[in-house]
């Protein structure tokens, strides 16, 4: 594949993902994701959940994460 044609369509990918972005169906911000992490995840709130509620709160954590490209030391042993 030519770099041209390679780099045209990452463009295409990126301006797609763009676009989705733009047209949430559930409005939040990079912030309040951050805020909500900072929250729950570092100051250790998910720890005094009920196992159940820990277990799925960590899930949205881990996905909200991997979107924004963070890592969570700790998160799959209890921190």
């Amino acid at each position: 594949m030519h770099k041209a044609l390679y780099v045209s369509k990452l463009g295409h990918v990126k301006q797609e993902r763009n676009e989705k972005m733009k047209k949430q169906i559930n409005k939040v911000t990079k912030k309040e994701c951050m805020d909500a992490i900072d929250y729950l995840f570092t100051n250790g709130f998910t720890l005094e959940m009920t196992t159940d509620k820990r277990y799925y709160t960590e899930i949205l954590l881990k996905k909200v994460a991997n979107v924004y490209n963070i890592e969570l030391k700790g998160i799959d042993n209890g921190k």
